[in-house]
C-alpha cells in the first residue's frame, strides 16, 4: 500500500529537546525489534531496557522503496542515507 499511494508526510518530530521537520513517508516508534508480520524495524530494540525506539524513512522514490522494504524485513534497512534508526525516551509530533 505505501508503494501504491506514495504520500509523504510532512512531520515535525521533536526527539529528547531537538526539534527536525521533513517529509517522511514512514516513522515507526517500538519497544521491541519486530512490527507487523515479523518486520525488523528497530533491530537494536529491547523489551525491557525502557528506552524507545524509532525508525523514519524520508521521502524517496517507489524505486528505493522497493529496496529498502526486503532490508526492513532482515533489519539492514539503517544503511539507506533515506532511514534513520535511532533511540529515545521522549519524542513528540
Amino acid at each position: 500500500t505505501i508503494i501504491v499511494n506514495h504520500q509523504p508526510a510532512l512531520m515535525k518530530i521533536e526527539n529528547d529537546g531537538q526539534s527536525i521537520e521533513q517529509s517522511n513517508i514512514m516513522l515507526t516508534i517500538c519497544n521491541g525489534p519486530r512490527q507487523g508480520g515479523g518486520f525488523l524495524v528497530a533491530p537494536d530494540a529491547k523489551n525491557d531496557d525502557g528506552i524507545l525506539n524509532f525508525s523514519m524513512v524520508e521521502r524517496c522514490s517507489r524505486l528505493t522503496m522497493l529496496r529498502i522494504l526486503p532490508e526492513v524485513m532482515r533489519g539492514t534497512h539503517g544503511r539507506f542515507p533515506q532511514v534513520t534508526l535511532g533511540t529515545t525516551r521522549q519524542l513528540s509530533l
